[in-house]
């Protein structure tokens, strides 16, 4: 998933245009239980990696015929 425009951490704006989209925003959506996530969040601290994000606790499942 994309963003249009945003705003890094520093404030500064970032968007994609016609001829350049080297600086596109990026926005990763990733629903985990709950240890799934808390390991991720232990990686990204292990590889000091700078990101921002959200952690929204959300339901999720599937609808439809399971397939056997």
């Amino acid at each position: 998933m994309t963003g249009a425009e945003g705003f890094d951490h520093a404030g500064k704006f970032h968007s994609a245009g016609f001829f350049e989209l080297a600086d596109q925003p990026l926005a990763i959506t990733v629903y985990v239980d709950e240890q799934a996530c808390q390991s991720l969040m232990n990686a990204l601290a292990e590889e000091d990696v700078d990101l921002s994000y959200v952690k929204i606790p959300v339901e999720f499942g599937r609808t439809g015929r399971s397939v056997a």
